[in-house]
């Protein structure tokens, strides 16, 4: 394999393997492969559901109880093996070092999955009674059963070879331990869900007991302190965790010395451009509501006195059932009926709907909503995770809503699902919502323009979607906006109203580097939690769960953490333009 890394011809020949399929390649084989192995993938958590020992069983082969579904990584390695088993006298001098026992479940599957009318006989379902299954769960298995470690010789191991192939970069470099890691995870997860489906689906017909079959299966392949290729990964994702965590990271943001700009990779941000934007989306959320409402408001903005409940855990229940909304909730809904002629009666009085119409008030609603999803993501916090803003809760469902009304102020809680090792750190951070931003948010959730959509979408979609528009906030034409979506979407925003199409991530870094630059630490409000607790011979994270908790209240956070979240949201809103005095000048020139 050095031989091959040091040869820039050679590495070339290597990226060719890691490529995408073309759809005729092979005749369609890599097509029927990338089916087949999402089918695969899709069988682990199917022969687990229902399942009376399902703890038992993720306890022993999953170390837990999630199962992922990622097949992408693995598609590639095996299409990377069969276009050198499939291609004679392939130019490239790399290979997978496959074993006897491999080579003929390798030859075995090809000979099942290569018949001439492959898409039509053969079976991509889960439940697995198709040979092409059977055979790719054989080849699967020879990669990681106890006689595939191979400990007296270097680099015997097929997905030790795989990891030295997926590292390799096209200089001859191998990538970073940040890029490595997942990938080791990621063959983690495929090695526990193959092991799954080995004792469960597999082994089904052997006439072992269940349970036997998952212990034999555990001590082969999973049980710690011996030479198995799980093993291998895992003392290979420890090193590359420690590396990751400790060595010095490259500068990623560059900003300039009159901090008029900031540029983080290839993209740069002039902040009178960011502030403008933000104004520009303020007034595209207004044109967008009054076009659709051909001049109609609900509310006349933020109202006084919001009975909000935060600890009201009532299924359904959100501040937006305050008894001073009522009146409204059906007025936004029998207005746009109205005007858009979404309904008819027949003279026998049954009512009709037109559903073309009907969806595109959805789709219309959802292009007013969007200018908002994108302030209260970029103004409401400093620095906003992208799948939990995503999960943000208008009323309790399966977990408790997370935005609140208390007073004229518009929260959210965030952080909720992050789990940390961090001591002295609350579970869930308040977010302050500015006027501008929250008078808008207010007038679409409680003057009745969710509720309106909520209707529209069980006429259009069904009770499923309905039942998401009431619960959740990130919603449009008629489904949950998915993480994917959301990525492109805010790049194209970014692009159009900042001139700078950084996504998320890159918005991530440069909005933290900004805060240090333009907000200036506050002690004041951690030394008042810090002296309580201590005069109370206890730690500050001990202090906010036992002690004082005051009914009502956010469960976990005292006046003082809310003040300091709010000050600092604050401090955000001034530097983003909203207000009410003008954007900091930098920490460093005061």
């Amino acid at each position: 394999m050095q031989d091959v890394r040091c040869q820039k011809s050679e590495v070339k020949i290597l990226e060719t393997l890691k490529s995408q399929h073309r759809p005729e390649e092979f005749q369609g084989f890599l097509t029927a492969l990338d089916s087949l192995v999402k089918a695969y993938f899709r069988m682990a958590p199917e022969v687990l559901e229902g399942n009376p020992q399902r703890f038992t069983i993720c306890k022993l082969l999953l170390h837990g109880d999630d199962i992922k579904k990622d097949s992408e990584l693995i598609v590639q390695f095996l299409r990377a093996i069969l276009r050198l088993h499939l291609t004679p006298d392939h130019p490239s001098k790399f290979s997978f070092g496959l074993h006897a026992n491999q080579i003929d479940a390798l030859r075995a599957f090809v000979v099942c999955i290569d018949r001439s009318d492959r898409d039509e006989n053969l079976d991509l379902g889960g439940d697995g009674d198709g040979d092409g299954m059977k055979k790719l769960h054989e080849f699967l298995w020879t990669l990681m059963d106890g006689a595939s470690v191979h400990a007296e010789e270097n680099w015997a191991n097929v997905i030790q070879r795989f990891i030295w192939f997926k590292a390799l970069r096209r200089d001859g470099n191998f990538y970073e331990s940040t890029d490595f890691t997942p990938d080791l995870a990621k063959l983690k997860y495929f090695v526990n869900s193959t092991c799954l489906i080995h004792a469960l689906w597999y082994q089904r017909d052997s006439g072992v007991p269940q349970l036997q079959r998952v212990i034999k299966v555990h001590r082969e392949v999973l049980a710690l302190g011996r030479a198995t290729t799980f093993n291998m990964l895992f003392e290979y994702q420890q090193y590359a965790s420690s590396l990751a965590w400790n060595q010095q990271r490259e500068p990623k943001v560059f900003l300039d010395p009159d901090f008029e700009w900031i540029t983080v990779g290839q993209e740069t941000l002039h902040l009178s451009r960011f502030r403008q934007g933000i104004q520009t989306l303020l007034g595209r959320v207004e044109e967008r509501y009054l076009l659709l409402t051909q001049g109609r408001t609900m509310l006349d903005g933020l109202p006084n006195h919001v009975a909000d409940d935060m600890t009201n855990s009532v299924r359904g229940h959100s501040f937006a059932k305050d008894r001073q909304f009522d009146p409204l909730r059906l007025n936004l809904f029998s207005h746009l009926v109205e005007i858009y002629h979404l309904a008819v009666v027949d003279r026998e009085g049954r009512l009709a709907w037109d559903l073309p119409a009907v969806k595109d008030i959805l789709r219309r609603t959802g292009e007013v909503w969007k200018p908002l999803y994108h302030l209260l993501y970029i103004t409401t916090q400093v620095s906003t995770r992208a799948v939990q803003f995503l999960q943000h809760q208008t009323a309790n469902a399966e977990r408790h809503r997370n935005i609140f009304v208390q007073g004229q102020e518009v929260i959210l809680l965030s952080g909720y699902s992050k789990t940390s090792q961090i001591t002295d750190r609350d579970p869930c951070t308040p977010a302050f919502v500015h006027p501008k931003v929250g008078r808008w948010m207010v007038e679409f959730l409680a003057g009745g323009l969710r509720h309106a959509e909520s209707l529209l979408a069980c006429v259009a979609y069904g009770e499923k979607v309905q039942h998401e528009y009431n619960s959740f906030l990130v919603m449009d034409d008629g489904h949950r906006i998915n993480p994917d979506e959301w990525y492109a979407t805010f790049a194209q925003v970014n692009r159009e109203h900042f001139q700078c199409a950084w996504g998320v991530r890159d918005f991530r870094q440069g909005a933290i580097a900004m805060a240090r630059e333009f907000i200036s630490p506050n002690h004041a409000f951690s030394l008042a939690d810090d002296l309580l607790a201590e005069s109370s011979d206890h730690s500050t994270h001990i202090d906010h769960i036992h002690y004082g908790a005051v009914h009502g209240a956010v469960p976990e956070l005292t006046n003082n953490v809310i003040a300091k979240h709010r000050w600092l949201s604050e401090e955000w809103h001034t530097f983003c333009g909203l207000g009410p005095g003008e954007p900091q000048a930098p920490v460093r020139t005061r």
